[in-house]
Formats: C-alpha cells, sequence, structure tokens
C-alpha cells in the first residue's frame, strides 16, 4: 500500500513539473509548433478622411509568394513575387484609392507585427504600418497605427503622409488558397 501511494505522489509531481513547464518549443520563433504563424490576416484602415484594408499571408515564417512563368521560343524564365492575391492593400484617402502589394511579418517574441506598403506607381511613395498583437491564443488579433505616403499632385509636388490606424485578424490557418 505504502509503494502503491508513494508512487501515485510521484507520479502526480512529475505530471505538475510537466505542465509547469509545458510552453513553447526552442522553434519557429519561440511559437508553439512549426508553422503555426502561417496563415491569412487582414486588418481594418481607419482614421480622419481614411479607410481601407490590408491583407497578407505568412506561410513557414515569410510573406507568401507566386510565380509568374513566361515560354518564349528561346527560354521560359519565371519570377518569383509577392502574391498579390494575399498580401494587398486598398486604401481611400480623401476620396483616393491607393492600392498595391503588403510586406508583412510577424515577430512572436515581441508581439508585433511589422509591414510595408510597396507603390504601385510614381505618385505613391508607400507606406507602413506596425501593430502590436493582442491575444494570440484563440482568436489571432492585432491593432496599431501606420501611414501612407504619396506626392500631393498639385504644383510644386509635395510629400503628403496621412497616418491611420488599424484593427486585424487573421482569417485562416491555411496562407494557400
Amino acid at each position: 500500500m505504502m509503494k502503491t501511494t508513494l508512487s501515485l505522489l510521484a507520479s502526480a509531481a512529475l505530471a505538475t513539473t510537466a505542465f509547469a513547464s509545458a510552453g513553447p518549443g526552442p522553434w519557429a520563433n519561440s511559437t508553439w509548433y512549426p508553422g503555426s504563424l502561417d496563415g491569412k490576416y487582414q486588418a481594418a484602415v481607419y482614421g480622419n478622411n481614411v479607410s481601407g484594408v490590408i491583407g497578407f499571408a505568412v506561410a513557414n515564417g515569410t510573406t507568401t509568394v507566386s510565380t509568374n512563368t513566361t515560354t518564349t521560343t528561346n527560354a521560359t524564365t519565371s519570377t518569383v513575387i509577392w502574391n498579390p492575391n494575399q498580401n494587398y492593400y486598398a486604401i481611400f484617402v480623401e476620396g483616393r484609392a491607393y492600392t498595391g502589394l503588403t510586406m508583412a511579418s510577424i515577430n512572436f517574441n515581441s508581439s508585433t507585427i511589422n509591414g510595408v506598403l510597396l507603390p504601385p506607381a510614381a505618385i505613391m511613395t508607400g507606406g507602413y504600418f506596425s501593430a502590436n498583437i493582442d491575444d494570440n491564443r484563440g482568436v489571432f488579433t492585432f491593432n496599431g497605427n501606420g501611414e501612407i505616403s504619396f506626392s500631393n499632385a498639385a504644383p510644386p509636388p509635395t510629400l503628403v503622409n496621412i497616418p491611420f490606424m488599424l484593427n486585424g485578424i487573421r482569417v485562416s490557418f491555411t496562407p494557400n488558397p
């Protein structure tokens, strides 16, 4: 009887130790398992005369890409670009629409997301956003600030920086369509 009691107490102590030390593994940027940040993310953009959306996808710790293959009679050329169907933004500023590609990264250790808004045309110089992760256990949510920059068309052209805020969520655990 004494051996059984000691055995049960030892088992309980080991189980308590195992649960107390359970936590993120030493992989995937200290996340719970490799690929746990993979998925599609989307954020609502808002501010003074500003509204829009930012989307980005992460696969294996990096922004998703797509390959554009062109075949001619002499050669086949493949170009790797950020996937425009998953890494995008459309932001409306004072009645004008600005669209382009987004490149973003998630730093799980510092609970932040940082991204760049890549300009599609010469009139726009780009932008950025930085967000704090609010919750990463059940529903992955984040919020933060950003700025979009463009050249004012009025002579003389000047650089205009428009601040915005954003609230986002992971909309899918699978980054691929």
